[in-house]
């Protein structure tokens, strides 16, 4: 697709359209919420047009969850590209220097092959003291240059060394970083996809069980309007830190977007999952939240889990759907429990 083109005014104007959408929809001023908007209101990108008119469309606020999980649904590849360019510059920045000091060991080292070549013709000619003097102390000013210079590369390279130990560190963290939930701390819908991939394949190589849990906030949209997004926030970030405390060894909890989370559980058939499903039910909703500035106590938390099993003929997609299909049980069946996909059949 050929890319928009703008002049200085159809850029002023935008970028004016989509602080006042912004600012109308009390969506927080950040460079990420700022493309997306700016991209929107220049109708660039047709699938993000239309899904943010169909939001529009309905009564629900764009909560900054919304904003960030539509951001890395558009721009979240360019966020990864972005840092992994950044990563090959300071490499080729590095390797550039450390060439560029090699070349001139080299360089050094031939001309000082080639003046002790001079020295020693001239020492078979000498024909006085102070001459082999003068000889004699030319080859040693230029053994102390070439050391020096050698010392120069020794240091170079340990450097070299330090700066690609740092940068193996970063990449790293890059790509870790890139797994990892924002707000949450989880990893994120692109690790979960990854690891469910892996997972399947090892249970279409070694034949071990595969289950996955579904988990959903009940009334999240109702929270939010009643106690506000930050606080919100907080309890996205509460059930992150239960999910971790919870799920032990292999297991691999992830936030599967907006107030819904995920947990891949390997080597686990449908009974056990069934029963970490109920402990997490459980546990949540005897949570008490109270809000530190104000001592008000929230309501309630609870959550409706979907629950199924990997099954012979199962594809990725078949397993998340009736693990889908049994969360939505959950909620039609009044919410706060568990269903499996024995429920659904």
């Amino acid at each position: 697709m050929k890319p928009t083109e703008y002049d200085s005014t159809n850029v002023t104007e935008l970028a004016r359209q989509g602080l006042y959408q912004m600012s109308r929809l009390a969506i927080p001023i950040t460079p990420d919420n700022y493309r997306l908007w700016f991209n929107y209101v220049s109708r660039s990108m047709a699938d993000l047009v239309a899904e943010v008119d169909d939001l529009l469309s309905t009564a629900n606020p764009f909560n900054p969850v919304i904003c960030e999980n539509l951001y890395q649904k558009y721009f979240g590849a360019d966020r990864e590209s972005k840092l992994i360019r950044l990563l090959h510059d300071e490499t080729r920045e590095m390797l550039k220097d450390l060439f560029g000091e090699m070349l001139n060991t080299h360089r050094s080292a031939s001309e000082y092959g080639s003046q002790l070549g001079t020295h020693v013709s001239k020492l078979e000619q000498a024909m006085t003291l102070q001459e082999v003097r003068e000889i004699v102390g030319g080859i040693l000013s230029d053994t102390d240059r070439m050391v020096a210079t050698t010392r120069q590369l020794k240091v170079q390279l340990e450097e070299a060394t330090l700066k690609t130990r740092k940068l193996e560190q970063r990449i790293e963290e890059t790509r870790q970083e890139a797994l990892i939930d924002g707000l949450t701390g989880l990893n994120n819908r692109k690790a979960l996809d990854r690891k469910m991939l892996e997972t399947f394949q090892q249970y279409q190589q070694e034949g071990t069980p595969l289950a996955l849990i579904l988990l959903d906030i009940d009334f999240f949209k109702q929270f939010n309007d009643q106690y506000g997004h930050p606080v919100g926030d907080k309890v996205l970030q509460l059930m992150a830190g239960l999910l971790l405390e919870t799920v032990k060894g292999r297991d691999f909890p992830a936030r599967y977007g907006g107030e819904e989370f995920a947990i891949i559980l390997p080597d686990t058939g449908l009974e056990g999952a069934l029963s970490l499903a109920e402990q997490i039910r459980s546990q949540i909703a005897q949570e008490k939240i109270i809000i530190k500035q104000t001592g008000e106590k929230l309501r309630p938390i609870t959550v409706s889990l979907g629950v199924a099993e990997i099954r012979s003929k199962d594809s990725v997609e078949t397993l998340i759907e009736r693990a889908d299909r049994a969360l939505y049980l959950a909620k039609k069946m009044g919410r706060n429990n568990v269903k499996s996909e024995k429920d659904i059949n």
